[in-house]
């Protein structure tokens, strides 16, 4: 598993983003009024749980241990909006906003891995597999939140 160990860690790093981006689109959608929007954001949630499989198959694959938990970070930024959410209101807009602000954040993650050079090509694959769906998401929360800023 040596070979595998910096794979396997990369991987890990992103299927603790891609649950932090799973719980944001849960407690987003709780949060918004509009039913179009909250579905929106369970079929991004549904969309994530994919992308987690994917990734948990190929660490399991490599012989490691998949990560269960969200990352550090993610619950740090929850739990922000979770305190502005305490002290001011809340409305779809700004939900919209943050959710794609999260999907800024996930894209980029997978962007630096594709470009990290020292992953084997079968990581890579898989990784190029997952920031296509990452990426249809992250575009879809973009035209949302432009369709509300206009």
């Amino acid at each position: 598993m040596n070979d595998n160990n910096k794979d396997v860690a990369v991987l890990n790093t992103l299927l603790s983003t891609v649950y932090d981006s799973v719980k944001g689109y849960e407690e987003s959608s709780r949060d918004v009024d509009s039913s179009a929007v909250k579905t929106l954001f369970h079929e991004g949630a549904k969309e994530r749980v994919e992308v987690a499989h994917m990734l948990r198959d190929a660490v399991t694959r490599m012989g490691g241990e998949p990560t269960d938990s969200p990352s550090m970070l993610g619950a740090a930024h929850r739990a922000f909006l979770n305190l502005r959410e305490m002290v001011s209101t809340r409305e779809d807009k700004a939900i919209i906003e943050e959710v794609e602000r999260g999907e800024d954040y996930i894209k980029e993650k997978f962007e630096a891995a594709i470009g990290n050079v020292d992953l084997s090509p079968d990581t890579l694959t898989v990784v190029q597999q997952a920031y296509t769906k990452v990426k249809m998401g992250h575009d879809r929360a973009r035209d949302l939140k432009r369709s509300v800023n206009v």
